[in-house]
């Protein structure tokens, strides 16, 4: 779902306040305490007077957790905290969020508005977001290699990639999965093609012509500079290895 700062007024308040959407969004999370959150509305509102009418100062409290979610605070996460967020120009534009530095002070007025200033000059880079790398891969009793984003290049860049992306939460995932690992045994002596899996909600996906928007997206990846394909076939286990012989120049079976 496309989340604009007005529905971020919406939700973290409960109430909808007329406001034309501005491009990008700057929020505070802070712990749900009234002494704390009104020293940090405080320092917000000296912010946004530096920060300039195209960014929308927001306050929000542990209220909500798909805001939460959206915004990558964790339970880990030290409080109070920021994220800049860039909602680009259109519902289709990459939405790009920026950590408040972990090692900055979250309460001083010139290190908020340092932040910002790097995050504006693009000194501050959108991070990766990426799960750990398994110690074992493929998984002791599967045939799928898990792809997380850290590792990309090293398993996807220049190689002949079948990438399922997939969300923990998806049924329809759920129920490829027994015949997703048929395909990935299917292949298993084969050193020139990959099957593997991504989990696209805890992982950032590294190439700009792929979009995830459904669970699952099955993506062949090839080592010969094509642009990525996506498997629209059916998914049987026959129908899943003829595409990636297909992708990959025979029709062996």
């Amino acid at each position: 779902m496309f989340l604009s700062p007005t529905r971020v007024e919406e939700s973290s308040r409960g109430a909808r306040s007329p406001r034309r959407a501005p491009r990008s969004a700057f929020v505070q999370v802070s712990a749900k305490t009234a002494e704390k959150k009104k020293y940090t509305t405080q320092k917000n509102t000296q912010v946004s007077s530096s920060v300039g009418p195209e960014y929308y100062v927001s306050v929000m409290s542990f209220v909500n957790q798909d805001l939460l979610e959206f915004f990558e605070v964790g339970a880990d996460t030290p409080l109070p905290t920021y994220r800049a967020v860039n909602l680009g120009t259109t519902e289709d534009s990459e939405v790009e969020k920026f950590p408040f530095p972990t090692s900055s002070n979250a309460v001083s007025k010139e290190a908020v508005e340092a932040y910002l200033n790097d995050v504006l000059g693009g000194a501050l880079k959108k991070p990766v977001k990426s799960e750990r790398a398994p110690v074992v891969n493929p998984p002791e009793g599967s045939a799928v290699t898990v792809v997380v984003a850290s590792q990309w290049d090293q398993l996807v860049t220049d190689h002949n990639v079948l990438l399922e992306f997939y969300a923990p939460w998806c049924g329809h995932c759920r129920s490829l999965a027994p015949t997703y690992e048929k395909v990935a045994q299917h292949f298993e002596d084969d050193d020139t093609v990959t099957i593997g899996k991504m989990d696209a909600t805890a992982n950032d996906v590294l190439h700009k012509d792929v979009k995830v928007e459904g669970f699952p997206t099955i993506v062949m990846f090839t080592n010969d500079g094509r642009a990525p394909t996506p498997f629209n076939g059916p998914r049987t286990k026959d129908g899943i290895v003829a595409f990636v012989y297909s992708q990959m120049g025979n029709t062996e079976l």
